[in-house]
């Protein structure tokens, strides 16, 4: 476990390239820095939502906008950054390969970027920006 972590660490710390605020993209192979920090895939404290993981179900669910009636997709992945203030940044969409969002997607982005803020991600009692991802199903 510690040299799979030790792994990550080193991938994630190995490019320093920024990421634009607030892009809608495709998601780059892996989020690099946010500044000149890096962004850590796995946390000693994992960012939180108030309220916890169904409180940030709930609120997606509860703040989505879409057709019922587009069979086509069902679930969405979506990735983004919780950074050192606990502000979501960069949400994007995994497995999209046509480098445009399909109106699902771009609703799951719309409302990922109404998240409040959360508890931010802490290594080594300082505050890091952590990648965090999960799939939303219709």
């Amino acid at each position: 476990m510690v040299v799979w972590l030790l792994i990550l660490t080193f991938r994630t710390v190995g490019k320093t390239q920024d990421i634009e605020p607030n892009s809608i993209y495709r998601c780059p192979p892996d989020f690099l820095a946010v500044g000149d920090l890096p962004v850590f895939l796995v946390a000693e404290k994992q960012p939180q939502f108030p309220g916890g993981h169904k409180a940030m179900m709930s609120f997606i669910y509860s703040n989505l906008k879409y057709s019922k009636e587009d069979p086509r997709q069902k679930v969405v992945y979506v990735e983004f950054i919780v950074d050192t203030t606990g502000q979501v940044r960069n949400p994007c969409i995994l497995n999209n390969t046509t480098g445009s969002l399909t109106p699902l997607e771009q609703e799951v982005v719309r409302v990922v970027q109404l998240l409040p803020a959360w508890s931010p991600g802490v290594q080594r009692r300082k505050k890091v920006p952590v990648r965090m991802s999960f799939p939303v199903r219709f």
